[in-house]
């Protein structure tokens, strides 16, 4: 029950993270979808098990490796949403940014 239950969860982090990036006009969204679909795929590895290939290369392996290069993809999206915030506020009001406080 442990991998369905973090399956379950892994699903609505994607779909959440999916929503968002439809919903905001944020200037790194495709890059997030990016990642995401690219994670996703990767995540096949790490459910549909196999016996190592040649001796070496088993699916948690082939897992590992997938997402070594979808850092870079994350860390372009961080960077843009940092950027993203700081000169917009990410699409805050002034009243929304304070909890709505005047003055």
């Amino acid at each position: 029950w442990n991998m369905k239950f973090h399956v379950v969860l892994g699903t609505l982090n994607a779909v959440l993270w999916l929503l968002w990036a439809g919903h905001v006009r944020h200037p790194e969204r495709r890059t997030l979808r990016l990642f995401m679909g690219l994670l996703y795929s990767a995540l096949a590895f790490e459910l549909l098990d196999f016996p190592p290939l040649g001796g070496l290369l088993d699916a948690h392996a082939a897992w590992h490796a997938c997402t070594v290069p979808l850092v870079g993809l994350w860390w372009r999206f961080v960077a843009g949403d940092v950027a993203w915030v700081c000169s917009t506020g990410g699409g805050l009001t002034p009243e929304a940014s304070n909890g709505g406080a005047r003055g």
